[in-house]
C-alpha cells in the first residue's frame, strides 16, 4: 500500500511515522461519508503506538485501496471514539479512554505548507 500525506495531515502534531503506523495497522477502520464529495471513497483508521494516545486518520482511497491519500490526522476526539464504537459493533470500546498529549503545532515548514490562493490585485476595492 502506498501512503501519500497531504501537508494538512500534519497540522495537529501527528508525525508522518505515526500516520503510517495507524494506516498500515489500524485497531479499527471503517468508511465515512464526505460532506462535500459524494464520489469520495473515504476511510477512517484509528490506532496507536504502545502507551500513546489514540490517533484518528482520514484518507481517500484510490486504485482499489492500494493508495491512501491522507488529508486528516489528529488525536482521537470523543465524538470519533463513539462513532468507531458504533461502526465496529462495539468491538472498539475506547470511547471512555481518550488520553491527550501536549500540542506542539503543525509538523510542516513554510516550504512544505499548502500554498494560499493568490490574492487578486485590487481585491479590497
Amino acid at each position: 500500500m502506498r501512503i501519500e500525506l497531504n501537508p494538512y495531515s500534519l497540522q495537529h502534531s501527528i508525525t508522518p511515522e505515526e500516520i503510517r503506523m495507524v494506516v498500515e495497522a489500524p485497531s479499527v477502520r471503517y468508511r465515512v461519508d464526505s460532506p462535500t464529495r459524494l464520489d469520495a471513497d473515504l476511510v477512517r483508521s484509528i490506532g496507536r503506538a504502545e502507551n500513546e494516545p489514540w490517533i484518528e486518520v482520514v484518507a481517500e482511497e484510490f486504485e482499489g485501496g492500494t493508495v491512501q491519500h491522507v488529508f486528516h490526522a489528529m488525536l482521537m476526539r470523543p465524538a470519533v471514539a463513539s462513532e468507531a464504537y458504533l461502526a465496529s459493533g462495539g468491538a472498539f470500546n475506547e470511547h471512555q479512554n481518550i488520553p491527550q498529549r501536549a500540542f506542539v503545532g503543525p509538523q510542516f515548514t513554510h516550504e512544505t505548507a499548502p500554498s494560499e490562493p493568490a490574492r487578486k490585485e485590487n481585491e479590497h476595492e
